[in-house]
């Protein structure tokens, strides 16, 4: 049931569609509520599984996958979605949006694998789905980093620590 290339969990947001029109050649498993009436569904043959996927059902689809593509919403400047975490947390194999101050939370090519635009997108994905053994190290590490620097507890601590002058959170952004 959840066997693919390729796979995501989200909205059809109009930038995420647009992404994944230009993957019609993938096997995609697209996981989420349907989309609206008005919006065009000629990528979502065979990819859209007509359904939303939580919890522990949401892990069994990464898992599932080759792939997490995480396309970040745009106006995500600076940070991360929640998706970037549980996809890590689980030891999923992820590619995602490359954003500023990534690198205060995961290596990029050690433990995530980031992209910029939709050339790059397809030259990884052609890379990363021949390369198994590379995919599990890269996954292997990104749990491991979850693990230890970004559960809940973690953020909730620099939070409180924070507020307390203990320490400073993550630096600002040079944008």
């Amino acid at each position: 049931k959840y066997k693919c290339d390729i796979t995501t969990a989200g909205n059809f947001h109009s930038w995420r569609v647009a992404l994944f029109e230009h993957l019609s050649e993938y096997n995609i498993k697209f996981w989420g509520m349907p989309p609206p009436l008005w919006m065009p569904k000629k990528f979502l043959t065979g990819s859209y599984q007509n359904h939303a996927v939580y919890n522990e059902e949401k892990a069994k689809a990464f898992l599932g996958a080759k792939i997490v593509l995480n396309n970040l919403h745009f106006a995500e400047i600076y940070g991360l979605n929640a998706r970037a975490f549980e996809a890590a947390g689980i030891g999923s194999f992820q590619l995602l949006d490359w954003r500023p101050g990534i690198e205060n939370l995961f290596t990029d090519g050690v433990e995530i694998i980031t992209f910029n635009g939709i050339k790059d997108l397809k030259i990884k994905l052609n890379y990363w789905l021949e390369h198994p053994i590379e995919r599990e190290l890269i996954a292997k590490a990104s749990k491991k980093r979850a693990m230890h620097e970004h559960t809940y507890l973690h953020r909730l601590q620099l939070i409180i620590d924070t507020i307390q002058g203990k320490k400073n959170g993550f630096p600002l952004p040079k944008i």
